[in-house]
């Protein structure tokens, strides 16, 4: 369970940093994350079908036992029921594990989601004349994906144009272009 957690964890700050620095959509990561959801649903219904098939099994079996002394047709019926307990025991136990997985990881998108979409909003704030932050403002751009040139072009333009808000309105616009916001 605690290496689940920190594959959760793991998947929220790989998640936050492909939106924030690609500009790729919510929408586009919670259709990924259900995607990678899918082939547990897929295992619970293979699961099932072996379950069916073990079934029918056990059932030809019985049938066959018909035929056998009331003795013989009696242990095979028991072991057939013991069979088929034992199958639908396994689905029922894969069926529950695949829903669980699931619906972890649709809460953690979800989560991610929410998470993201607060952190995309802030950064939206911070480089906006109105809500200007320069350490937060030069920090985003710090830990973006930029190269090293564009990185110092665009952060020397926000130093330069700080105190000017006709300027720095120009700068902020370059820089949310740049980062994709």
């Amino acid at each position: 369970m605690r290496n689940l957690l920190w594959v959760v964890v793991a998947g929220l700050v790989i998640g936050a940093g492909y939106i924030v620095f690609t500009g790729k959509s919510l929408r586009e990561l919670i259709g990924q994350v259900q995607d990678a959801g899918q082939p547990a649903v897929e295992a619970s219904g293979e699961v099932e079908a072996a379950t069916n098939a073990v079934q029918e099994a056990a059932q030809e079996g019985a049938d066959a036992a018909a035929g056998m002394s009331e003795e013989a047709a009696d242990a095979a019926q028991d072991a057939a029921n013991s069979i088929t307990d034992a199958a639908e025991g396994a689905a029922d136990t894969a069926s529950e594990a695949a829903e669980e997985t699931v619906n972890s990881v649709s809460e953690a998108a979800g989560q991610a989601v929410d998470a993201l979409e607060e952190a995309a909003g802030g950064a939206g704030e911070w480089l906006t004349p109105e809500g200007f932050d320069l350490d937060k403002a030069l920090d985003l751009i710090e830990n973006s994906d930029l190269g090293g040139l564009k990185k110092t072009a665009l952060a020397e333009s926000i130093k330069a144009a700080a105190e000017d808000p006709d300027l720095l309105n120009a700068a902020l616009a370059s820089v949310r272009e740049a980062l994709g916001l």
